[in-house]
């Protein structure tokens, strides 16, 4: 089947018996609840049938991958595989996990971004219990009067996303802009930097954003242009 960078769903019943075979182990393990809400558990021991493949786009143009969710139904519950054709340069056997923490403490930015003389200014930011990564940018424009650009980020809008936003964790009082730049990073999983007075916020999901711009399907032979018609 050709995969043309557009996420991608097959319900259980779908599956061949084999692909069956290894959801029913992959999810044996998984369980998980909302108080109150039955409708949302998922015990993978009894509730495999309610699992959806979901596979959508990963990796770059030049390394492109696939992501797969076996979500657990209406829960949104199950193990999630960042990319399976790519195994990461430290993956060495050990699994996804051993990639989580390198990637959390990456540096988030330049080292010379933190002395641009235009981020020098001390400055508070309220936050708040709806202070999503929009409003803490509109916030950091207010107070600095330099511009904000920022990347798209997927998971923020599409199914794969677990639905849940991210705040900030509380009020930002009097440091400097590169600091509170720094926490925001740290908090909303961003990197940054300053161009001139631009501040430049980078997702590292944007490539998930390239659905049905990334074409991953097997390249193709143009087909030859019909002769014109003779009158």
């Amino acid at each position: 089947m050709a995969f043309a960078a557009r996420p991608v769903s097959v319900p259980y019943y779908a599956l061949t018996p084999q692909s069956q075979d290894l959801v029913r182990q992959r999810v044996k393990g998984e369980s998980a609840g909302v108080i109150g809400r039955p409708e949302f558990s998922f015990h993978g021991a009894t509730d495999y049938p309610q699992v959806v493949v979901e596979v959508w786009s990963a990796g770059t143009p030049a390394t492109p991958g696939l992501c797969v969710w076996l979500r657990g139904g209406r829960s949104g519950n199950g193990p999630m595989f960042p990319d399976i054709v790519n195994a990461p340069t430290w993956m060495k056997g050990m699994g996804w996990d051993h990639g989580y923490d390198p990637y959390m403490k990456r540096a988030r930015r330049p080292e010379r971004a933190s002395k641009s003389p235009h981020l020098q200014q001390r400055i508070t930011l309220e936050g708040g219990r709806h202070w999503i990564i929009e409003k803490v940018l509109e916030e950091l424009f207010a107070a600095t009067g330099l511009p904000v650009l920022g990347d798209y980020d997927p998971l923020r809008a599409q199914a794969q996303g677990s639905g849940q936003q991210t705040l900030l964790k509380g009020k930002i009082t009097n440091v400097p802009i590169w600091k509170a730049l720094d926490v925001i990073a740290e908090q909303f999983d961003l990197d940054w930097d300053i161009r001139d007075r631009w501040i430049l916020i980078r997702s590292p999901r944007t490539v998930l954003g390239w659905s049905g711009e990334l074409d991953l399907s097997p390249p193709q032979s143009p087909a030859a242009s019909p002769a014109p018609a003779r009158r």
